[in-house]
C-alpha cells in the first residue's frame, strides 16, 4: 500500500504484526515510522511498548524474544529496525518463517533501502496487508498529483491545478516544505473546503509576503530599477528564479481574469470580484492602463521564462533581469527610473 492509504488501514483494521517500509521518499518514511508510532502509543506505554534496535542489537535470538513477549503496561510491542537490508537478508529464511507464524503480542517494523516485491517474504508480508512503498515524485507532474493527493487526504482539501503549481515552483519540488506550507494553508482557508492560487499567493509565502505583489506592482507602472531591488531582496532571500516566475505568473494569471471581467461586464464589477485586499489595491488602481492583448503578451513572457528557469544550466539572475524588461509597459523606456 502507499502512504496515503496506511491512516485508513490503521483506523480500520489496527496494526498488522509486520510493516516493511521502502522506497526513496525519505518525507514519506517519517511519516509511515510516525503514524505506527503513534498508533501503538494508544495500546499503551510508548516507553514499554516501542523499541527501536540499534545495528548492534540486533540479534536474532533477542528480535524474537522481544516480539513474542508481552510488555508491562501495554497489550503489544513493537520493534523497529531501520536499514534493515543487512538483517534482512542473513536471516532471511527465518523472516519467512516468522511472517507464516507472527505472534500475537509483536509487531515488527522495517525499513528498508532496497526491496525486491517478487521473493517469497515479500509477498508474504504484502498478504498481510504490511507492504508500504514510499516513492519520491520523479516528474513534476507527479509531484502535482502528490499535493492534490495530500491535501486532500491529510487536510481535507481540494487544491487546484493552479494553486498546486504555484505551491510547487514555491517549494521546489521539496515534499517536506510543501507539507508545511499545506498545513498553513489548512489554517489560512478555514472552513473553505478548497484551496485556490490566490489563497497560496496571501497565505502561504515563507518569504516575505508583500515582495510578490509589490515586484508585479512595480512592473506594472514601469518601475524597472524599483523592480530589480524587489528581485535583488527576494533572491538573497533565497528565492529561485522558477520560484519568482511561478509567483509573477499567478499575478498576471489573476490581472489578465479580471481585465477580461472588466472588458465584459466593466470595471467597478472586476474590481469588486478580487477578494484580497493586497490584490485588489494592486490592480484596481491601474486596470484601466492594461488592455487584454498587453497583459497576454506578458503572461506568454512568463511561460517562456518558465521554462527557462527549469533548464539545467540557467542563470537565474539573467532570466528575470531579461523578463523584467519585457513586463514593462511599452512607455517604460521614456518613464523616469524610481519611485
Amino acid at each position: 500500500m502507499y502512504l496515503s492509504q496506511l491512516k485508513n488501514s490503521l483506523s480500520k483494521d489496527g496494526l498488522k504484526p509486520i510493516y516493511l517500509i521502502y522506497g526513496n521518499n525519505e518525507f514519506e518514511f517519517r511519516e509511515a515510522l510516525g503514524l505506527l508510532k503513534a498508533r501503538m502509543a494508544g495500546e499503551g506505554d510508548a516507553d514499554m511498548a516501542i523499541m527501536e534496535l540499534s545495528r548492534d542489537e540486533r540479534d536474532l535470538a533477542t528480535v524474537m524474544d522481544l516480539l513474542h513477549t508481552s510488555p508491562m503496561f501495554a497489550s503489544k510491542r513493537m520493534v523497529i529496525m531501520q536499514q534493515a537490508d543487512e538483517f534482512v537478508n542473513r536471516h532471511r529464511k527465518a523472516m519467512e518463517n516468522y511472517v507464516n507464524q507472527p505472534s500475537e503480542t509483536g509487531v515488527l517494523v522495517l525499513t528498508m533501502d532496497k526491496w525486491n516485491r517478487t521473493t517469497r517474504l515479500a509477498k508474504a508480508v504484502a498478504k498481510l496487508g504490511g507492504d508500504i512503498s514510499c516513492w519520491a515524485p520523479r516528474t513534476s507532474g507527479e509531484v502535482m498529483s502528490w499535493i492534490s493527493s495530500r491535501a486532500r487526504s491529510a487536510h481535507n482539501k481540494k487544491i487546484d491545478l493552479p494553486a498546486a503549481e504555484l505551491l510547487m515552483n514555491l517549494c521546489q519540488e521539496d515534499l517536506a516544505s510543501l507539507e508545511s506550507e499545506l498545513t498553513k494553508l489548512e489554517l489560512y482557508v478555514g472552513d473553505s473546503p478548497q484551496i485556490t492560487e490566490a489563497d497560496v499567493m496571501a497565505g502561504a509565502m515563507s518569504y516575505r509576503a508583500d515582495n510578490p505583489f509589490d515586484l508585479a506592482e512595480r512592473l506594472m507602472d514601469g518601475d524597472l530599477p524599483g523592480a530589480l531591488r524587489v528581485v535583488d531582496g527576494m533572491m538573497n532571500e533565497g528565492m529561485p528564479a522558477v520560484a519568482l516566475v511561478g509567483i509573477l505568473r499567478s499575478s498576471f494569471r489573476r490581472l489578465l481574469q479580471v481585465r477580461l471581467l472588466a472588458d465584459r461586464d466593466g470595471e467597478a464589477a472586476a474590481v469588486r470580484s478580487i477578494t484580497y485586499p493586497k490584490e485588489r489595491e494592486m490592480i484596481g488602481g491601474r486596470l484601466a492602463r492594461y488592455s487584454s492583448n498587453r497583459v497576454r503578451r506578458g503572461y506568454r513572457a512568463l511561460l517562456e521564462a518558465d521554462v527557462q528557469a527549469k533548464s539545467t544550466g540557467s542563470n537565474d539572475r539573467l532570466i528575470i533581469e531579461q523578463l523584467s524588461m519585457k513586463l514593462l509597459p511599452d512607455a517604460a523606456t521614456t518613464r523616469p527610473a524610481g519611485r
